[in-house]
């Protein structure tokens, strides 16, 4: 099996760079990146679409319905992880922001600790790992899953040391790599052997290739 994550399109949030909620749409340059990478994955024979329940990624999987005639298949389990309810809508960046980071980090060991309703890292770790379980199951070669950057870096960790690793060495991971707007992570799950393969990492050859016109 091959599983071709994408990350949705630029959304309104990450134009505004804000924390977002569910329910907030794609950007015009979001809409464009889908469209590019809807015509590019229509060279792959991809046998099914998953999508988180955002908004954002729901947009981005219908534009890629629209291009290869498959369904949309939702699964909440692929959702962005969540933040505290109070950052919502607030800077990304921000006084708020970085004290709850701070109090995060200082309590980032214990799986047991949470400052509101957000997901700490152990909840991510354990969603992930669940949602690589639940792709096992699905006995199809090629699919599409659109889900979210922070997300994605849960996934990916989790196949590339699946004996775990503190959040310490996840927040580096992540620091020094990029997940881009509609970039493609390829990994393959070899079923004889029960395991899973990073192949490529954050592919935006699509956006390359074709370029976005300009007003």
């Amino acid at each position: 099996m091959h599983v071709y994550f994408v990350r949705h399109g630029e959304s309104e949030g990450n134009q505004k760079m804000i924390h977002q909620d569910v329910d907030i749409a794609l950007s015009t340059k979001g809409i464009d990146q889908s469209y590019l990478l809807a015509e590019y994955i229509a060279h792959i024979p991809i046998d099914a679409i998953i999508s988180s329940d955002h908004r954002r990624a729901r947009e981005t999987a219908d534009i890629i319905r629209k291009s290869i005639n498959r369904e949309v298949i939702s699964m909440p389990i692929f959702r962005e992880i969540k933040p505290p309810s109070e950052l919502l809508g607030l800077p990304l960046r921000g006084k708020e922001r970085d004290r709850i980071h701070e109090l995060k980090v200082n309590h980032q060991d214990d799986p047991d600790w949470h400052y509101a309703d957000e997901e700490n890292f152990f909840d991510g770790r354990s969603r992930a790992e669940e949602a690589l379980r639940a792709l096992e199951k699905i006995p199809l070669e090629h699919i599409v899953v659109v889900t979210h950057s922070l997300f994605l870096f849960h996934i990916v960790s989790s196949i590339l040391f699946p004996s775990g690793f503190t959040p310490a060495h996840f927040r580096q991971f992540k620091k020094n790599i990029n997940i881009s707007n509609t970039g493609i992570t390829i990994c393959e799950y070899a079923g004889n052997e029960q395991r899973w393969k990073l192949l490529t990492w954050n592919d935006c050859q699509q956006l390359d290739q074709y370029a976005i016109p300009q007003e």
